[in-house]
């Protein structure tokens, strides 16, 4: 028996129809200007904002990524571009935060606005004297994202920066508060859960590969293609690897090479699905199946190395 057909009684068990899932762990990406090392000087409203969110005025269950996390583990990726990664990762983000303060961000920006999957978790942040000219940006992706989304999706402030484009940290701070609560009524915004689509977006299919994880514990690449199978999704290894890279740069899984086999694990113990079961199924609990499943993985001989499951939650 495989890890998929221990799976496939519980799989058939959910009403797909009525099941809601959500992130196992909410996240802000955030994209803008460069960014400097801790004991550097700040150089951008992004580098200002990173430092304040995570060391000083951080928002509650809430943890922000940046793209520049990825690059250790960029190489090794399935990802032949950022821009492909970095518009992946933030299907599954709560909040894609952009501070329109360089050419990359801008880039961002545009692409961003532009996807239907994306557009919806969007907070732009801009400067006023930008916002108020009549520009390609005004007039296109900031318009649409009001137009289409919602006014609170752009918000404008009076930060400034010097000759050389570096902020002007005095012309940000009496403006700090008022940023951090418009971000988080930006994320409060956002629903916690959604109901399952059988679209094969590709958040959802990120969250679903999550739940297998989780409910094993740990997985192999293989395991997690034939349990999509189980959903009706066929979906390429690589493809699939894709799904775990950000995953992982979201520190919702990590991976570790056990023998010759490598495990994706949880970093974060928590089931992102709100379960709908069938009418006819007798076992309503999902506590219940999950002992059951744990159960046969070892009456199976499937169990995961124990020093994968030490790392569980690390």
């Amino acid at each position: 028996m495989t890890v998929a057909e221990v799976l496939t009684p519980l799989i058939g068990a959910i009403n797909l129809d009525q099941l809601r899932l959500g992130s196992p762990r909410r996240f802000i990406f955030f994209c803008g200007g460069k960014i400097q090392p801790a004991k550097s000087r700040v150089i951008s409203l992004r580098d200002y904002l990173l430092r304040e969110l995570t060391d000083h005025n951080p928002i509650a269950d809430t943890t922000i990524v940046c793209a520049e996390s990825a690059t250790s583990l960029f190489r090794d990726s399935p990802y032949v571009d950022l821009i492909a990664f970095e518009e992946d990762i933030a299907q599954i983000s709560d909040v894609i935060l952009v501070i329109g303060e360089s050419a990359g961000s801008l880039t961002e920006l545009g692409a961003f606005s532009m996807n239907a999957a994306i557009a919806p978790r969007l907070k732009i942040f801009v400067r006023d004297d930008h916002y108020n000219q009549e520009s390609f940006i005004k007039l296109g992706p900031l318009r649409h994202l009001e137009r289409t989304i919602s006014e609170a999706s752009v918000s404008s402030y009076p930060w400034r920066v010097n000759g050389e484009e570096k902020l002007i940290l005095s012309s940000a701070k009496p403006h700090l508060n008022a940023m951090r609560e418009d971000l988080i009524e930006r994320i409060a915004a956002i629903h916690k859960t959604e109901i399952y689509r059988r679209d094969n977006s590709k958040r959802q299919l990120m969250i679903l590969i999550f739940w297998m994880v989780y409910i094993l514990r740990a997985a192999l690449l293989s395991e997690i293609v034939d349990v999509l199978a189980k959903f009706g999704i066929q979906e390429k290894p690589n493809e699939v690897k894709k799904y775990l890279y950000c995953m992982r740069v979201a520190e919702w899984v990590d991976e570790k090479k056990y023998g010759h086999q490598v495990y994706y694990f949880l970093r974060v113990d928590h089931d992102p699905f709100e379960y709908a079961f069938n009418d006819d199924v007798k076992i309503r609990e999902p506590i219940r199946w999950k002992s059951d499943i744990a159960d046969q993985i070892i009456k199976q001989k499937l169990s995961r190395p124990k020093a994968i499951l030490e790392l569980v939650g690390k």
